[in-house]
């Protein structure tokens, strides 16, 4: 994939941890096993493969509501789980020219 390619379409999962007690973050909600979903349904679907870029990101300041993932210049959501991809993937289609 062409990183200045101006068709690929960025995503971002939050990994950010916050130290501390009651101290809620993505990474300590399962933002590592989200990003890890979400890469691998991404390489397997041969209509996103070449067009999504899938990346871990710092803190994007939702961190009560994590996991978070944002797709870049379009819609973000949050507690997301590995679960929870259908939407994210829809729309991940849906932007890249293709109807789920």
């Amino acid at each position: 994939m062409n990183d200045d390619d101006p068709t690929t379409i960025e995503v971002l999962v939050c990994l950010n941890r916050r130290y501390g007690e009651m101290q809620k973050s993505c990474s300590a909600s399962g933002a590592e096993l989200v990003l890890s979903a979400l890469k691998d349904a991404i390489e397997n679907d041969p209509l996103l493969a070449d067009r999504v870029e899938v990346s871990g990101a710092p803190c994007m300041g939702r961190c009560v509501y994590g996991p978070n993932v944002r797709i870049v210049g379009h819609n973000m959501w949050s507690e997301v789980s590995p679960g929870d991809l259908g939407e994210i993937m829809a729309a991940l289609r849906t932007l890249g020219g293709h109807q789920s």
